[in-house]
């Protein structure tokens, strides 16, 4: 699934590049060559640049929704066995705690029985 979303960027990624970049290059190189007019070039990349904004806003707004629907669903889809690992080591590192409090109480009385 993630493999999908970041084939989903990189097609926006190149259409965006390809409509902004590339189509208004070309447009110009046609009108300095006399196959267009102008005014005609410079209309259609105008349009080409605006059309590449709106990809590059809406692509980019779609792919980084699909990455939180992803991380959502990673969070969600969790294995009861790794739930029940997780909650065993809480519960271990808790009576660490514990037992680390329990030592340093023993060292305490046992430095004042020592002076």
């Amino acid at each position: 699934m993630r493999a999908r979303t970041i084939f989903f960027t990189l097609v926006v990624a190149v259409l965006t590049l390809g409509l902004g970049l590339v189509l208004p290059l070309k447009l110009f190189e046609f009108a300095a060559a006399g196959v267009l007019e102008g005014w005609i070039a410079a209309l259609l990349a105008a349009l080409a640049l605006v059309a590449a904004g709106v990809i590059g806003v809406v692509g980019l707004g779609t792919s980084f929704v699909l990455f939180e629907e992803e991380a959502e669903r990673a969070e969600v889809s969790k294995p009861p066995s790794l739930v029940a690992y997780r909650a065993r080591q809480r519960a271990m590192l808790e009576e660490l705690d514990e037992a680390v409090e329990l030592l340093r109480e023993i060292r305490d009385i046992l430095q004042r029985a020592g002076e």
